[in-house]
C-alpha cells in the first residue's frame, strides 16, 4: 500500500482525527499491526523490526490476527529460554538481508551508504509486504542486542 499525501492533506486527516483515534493510531493493535479506523478510511499498517534488517516472524506476524493472541505469544517470550535458538521465542522469519547495525553504519561517516541502505530496506518491507519499520535500535543499555 503506498500513500502519495501532501502535508496539508495529512494535516487535515488529522485534524478530523478524534483523541480516542490518535491514540489508537500510535498504540497498535496486537504486536506488528495498527488498529483500522474505519471512519476515516484508514487501513490496518503491518510494521515489523529488526536490527540487522527486515525481521518478519511468520508466526507472529501470518499466524495471528487478533490482538489478544498476539500479546499472549509477545509476553510469553519473556520467560522462554532461548538456550535452543531464537525460533522458539520468535518462531521462524523469512529469510532477509542481514545489514550492519545502525551503529557500525554511523561509524562510516558514510551518508551515501546509509541513504542505500534505507532504499535497501524498504525495497525488502515492500516485498514483505510491510508498511512501517521499527527502528533504530540505539539506546543506552549496556547490550550489544540493539545495535
Amino acid at each position: 500500500m503506498s500513500w502519495n499525501v501532501s502535508d496539508r492533506q495529512l494535516n487535515a486527516l488529522v485534524a478530523e482525527m478524534t483523541v480516542e483515534e490518535k491514540a489508537a493510531a500510535v498504540s497498535g493493535h496486537g504486536l506488528w499491526r495498527t488498529a483500522t479506523n474505519y471512519r476515516l478510511n484508514i487501513p490496518e499498517l503491518l510494521m515489523t523490526d529488526g536490527t540487522y534488517g527486515v525481521r518478519y516472524s511468520i508466526d507472529q506476524i501470518d499466524g495471528m490476527q487478533d490482538g489478544d493472541g498476539q500479546l499472549a505469544a509477545f509476553l510469553g517470550v519473556v520467560n522462554t529460554d532461548l538456550s535452543t535458538g531464537v525460533e522458539s521465542a520468535f518462531g521462524s522469519t523469512r529469510p532477509a538481508t542481514c545489514f550492519p547495525n545502525g551503529s557500525s553504519l554511523a561509524c562510516s561517516w558514510d551518508v551515501g551508504l546509509a541513504y542505500e541502505l534505507g532504499e535497501a530496506l524498504a525495497a525488502e518491507c515492500q516485498a514483505f509486504g510491510v508498511n512501517i519499520l521499527l527502528g533504530p535500535g540505539i539506546n543506552i543499555r549496556r547490550t550489544p542486542l540493539a545495535g
